[in-house]
């Protein structure tokens, strides 16, 4: 059984604020929000440094370090100085990899806001496009219906025959085998579903 994660704020005399953790740090689990902790920060008064203390924690995964970096970012913007001694082991070496090159400026993705009228105006042109590629998509559909119905349209009648014969006889084993697989996967899904309220034996 997962023990949700959970902190407790505990200020030294020295300044220095320590994140007591426990429980199971890991997604599964689900991630305490660090809006929170920043603003159990904020509220702490004149800290100089931010320690933990991960004694108490069962278990971490990559959710651990979602959650301490927007925490980090926040204390070297604010000058706090960092102490993650008292991290599971790996956190430490994983932050400090993740902080040893500077990010470059510029490389995040921007996205920029457009005004109303222009996402009307792409979303009208988008679909006329798409309209008018249907259209002709169509339309050669009928003219090459028409030529095949006059008698007129220009293929070797033996690639025909081949292809209509790989799409149909011997396409059946491999047919069979994925109708098989999907069969089974499908009736794996349903019968947990169905066990969840008593049904597994339909």
């Amino acid at each position: 059984m997962l023990i949700p994660p959970h902190i407790d704020y505990i200020s030294a005399k020295d300044g220095c604020l320590c994140l007591q953790m426990t429980g199971s740090w890991t997604l599964e689990a689900g991630i305490p929000d660090t809006v929170a902790s920043i603003e159990k920060i904020d509220a702490a008064g004149e800290i100089s440094s931010v320690s933990f203390d991960s004694k108490g924690v069962d278990g971490w995964d990559s959710g651990l370090l979602i959650f301490l970096s927007p925490l980090v970012d926040y204390c070297r913007k604010k000058t706090l100085k960092i102490n993650p001694a008292g991290l599971p082991a790996g956190v430490e070496q994983l932050l400090e990899l993740a902080y040893e090159v500077p990010e470059r400026k510029g490389a995040r993705r921007t996205v920029a806001k457009s005004s109303f009228f222009y996402d009307v105006g792409m979303d009208v042109s988008n679909s006329m496009r798409a309209v008018g590629e249907f259209v002709s998509f169509f339309g050669e559909c009928l003219i090459a219906m028409g030529r095949m119905v006059r008698g007129k349209a220009v293929y070797q009648h033996a690639q025909l025959w081949s292809i209509m014969q790989e799409t149909g006889a011997r396409a059946l084993p491999i047919v069979s085998l994925v109708s098989l697989l999907v069969g089974l996967i499908l009736a794996f899904v349903g019968a947990v579903e169905l066990k969840a309220f008593g049904a597994g034996v339909y």
